[in-house]
């Protein structure tokens, strides 16, 4: 069997694993019937996908978490499938739970779905993390497909336009975040993406594929200089301490 022969298997494959696993949990006859293969074809997939760690399996059982679902679906693109049939077969909670993640491991407060009046207009962050003197906003985006630079950066403006209303909307007594006990703050806005995208920044905004966000917080106090922040002074808040 040649190697396109191959890769079509296995992309079928893959994606049959995550169209059945949303349970966590599937059993390997299922992915044959699914995906038409099979067991011993579906079998020595599955033997590949465990040694490259993006699945558990135990010979008759596929066990994926949130994460390896996440990156199983980026596989399947790698493999030549489609982004949007890829991607549709992850939940939005799956993808915001892995950046939470993510910076929860990096030390930062998390807080999702963060929402807020300012100037009687209501907005909602996707997620705001909090490590001091950081305030990371970041929009997610759930992409099925390729994007153009003009949509970016109409995606990108309207994210600069939240970042500074959340900034100017603080302190809030119905926004309650840690760092209005801050004496400064660095708010940062950004784009998380599910798929590497062809654009790292737009306006100085960062454009972070999912599974480059630990190397981009890795680097981040190193390039904060390179990328458009927005300061603020919380010490009126601070007298008594």
């Amino acid at each position: 069997m040649h190697r396109g022969s191959k890769k079509i298997i296995e992309k079928k494959i893959v994606l049959s694993i995550l169209k059945l696993t949303n349970q966590n949990v599937v059993d390997v006859k299922i992915i044959s019937k699914d995906s038409k293969f099979d067991s011993k074809k579906v079998k020595l997939c599955l033997i590949k996908l465990s040694q490259e760690g993006l699945i558990t399996f135990n010979d008759e059982f596929v066990e994926l978490n949130s994460i390896s679902r996440i990156m199983l679906s980026i596989k399947a693109i790698e493999l030549g499938a489609d982004i949007e049939n890829a991607t549709s077969l992850l939940c939005w909670q799956e993808f915001e739970g892995l950046a939470a993640i993510a910076l929860e491991r990096n030390n930062f407060s998390v807080k999702k779905n963060l929402r807020f009046t300012y100037l009687k207009k209501r907005n909602e962050m996707d997620i705001v993390g909090l490590k001091k003197p950081i305030i990371l906003c970041i929009d997610c985006k759930h992409w099925h497909q390729e994007i153009t630079y003009s949509s970016l950066k109409s995606i990108v403006k309207d994210q600069i336009k939240r970042t500074k209303a959340l900034m100017d909307s603080l302190p809030n007594i119905s926004t309650k975040l840690e760092c209005t006990m801050w004496k400064n703050g660095i708010f940062i806005p950004a784009i998380l993406s599910l798929v590497p995208n062809r654009y790292k920044f737009c306006n100085l905004v960062p454009i972070i594929p999912i599974l480059q966000l630990q190397d981009f917080l890795n680097q981040l106090r190193g390039n904060i200089q390179q990328i458009k922040i927005f300061k603020k002074t919380f010490s009126h808040l601070n007298l008594g301490s």
